[in-house]
């Protein structure tokens, strides 16, 4: 291990798995009595008011569609002078089913001297990263309307 700072966060991460391991395999499941029965789970949208659900249901009235439809124009539309999200992944019902059930995700570093071997990645980051390195453009700010889009 390297002296320095790098160094010494190098150390705390093999330390803190060190100690993680130990800890982790002495967690005992809670006995089965007294976890909640499977019968009695009720999926949150239970939890609402039926106006609500009934506004997330129509296509028409759930102001959400309107960020899917701008995403879906920028999806085939091409950034400049660089190509489309659809000439790289295809058809987003496709391509991109299932994809931000994935995120929050960790990505690695492939960099060797970085302080941190991990940083957790969104989705909104993934598709910023994608933007820049895969098609050259400047990241879209947080919460702006064609991220919001292209991320619905």
């Amino acid at each position: 291990m390297r002296a320095g700072p790098r160094g010494i966060w190098r150390w705390h991460w093999l330390l803190a798995g060190c100690i993680a391991v130990p800890f982790g395999a002495s967690v005992q499941a809670e006995p089965a009595e007294r976890l909640l029965p499977l019968a009695a789970v009720r999926p949150a949208a239970r939890f609402s008011s039926a106006d609500l659900r009934a506004l997330q249901a129509s296509d028409d009235a759930n102001p959400a569609m309107l960020w899917v439809a701008q995403g879906q124009a920028l999806w085939r539309t091409p950034a400049g002078a660089s190509a489309s999200c659809a000439g790289c992944h295809g058809d987003a019902a496709v391509s991109m089913r299932g994809v931000a059930a994935r995120y929050p995700a960790l990505e690695l570093s492939s960099d060797p001297a970085a302080i941190a071997p991990a940083r957790l990645l969104n989705l909104e980051g993934r598709i910023n990263q994608c933007r820049s390195r895969h098609q050259g453009l400047a990241p879209w700010p947080a919460e702006s309307q064609p991220l919001l889009g292209i991320s619905a």
